[in-house]
């Protein structure tokens, strides 16, 4: 007798749709820069794969994303070299960001 496995579906969390990219940035961090890669973005944060991690989860960051400028972020998830970034933006960094995210969102869907 064969037993189905048992799948678990996490409800989404996010509050914004994300999209998958591969833009060079780098994080401000405990006085450093690191340069980085983000691997996903959405207008409420980002994944990011970094050599250096900031120091502690809920660290305060600043993400620069290459032509677009600075978005102050906090560590949400570490592990390894990977975070995922919440931003903690004022409504013209959000601005900025919905005109990067939204039209790619919507060429997906």
């Amino acid at each position: 007798m064969q037993l189905d496995p048992i799948v678990h579906h996490r409800p989404e969390r996010r509050r914004h749709p994300r999209i998958s990219v591969a833009m060079r940035g780098a994080l401000i961090f405990a006085a450093q820069r690191e340069e980085c890669r983000i691997f996903n973005l959405s207008e409420s944060g980002a994944g990011v794969t970094c050599p250096a991690l900031p120091p502690r989860l809920g660290a305060v960051v600043d993400l620069f994303i290459d032509g677009r400028g600075w978005f102050p972020a906090r560590v949400a998830r570490m592990d390894h070299t990977t975070l995922g970034l919440e931003f903690l933006l004022r409504s013209p960094q959000r601005r900025a960001l919905r005109e990067l995210v939204e039209p790619r969102i919507h060429t997906i869907h």
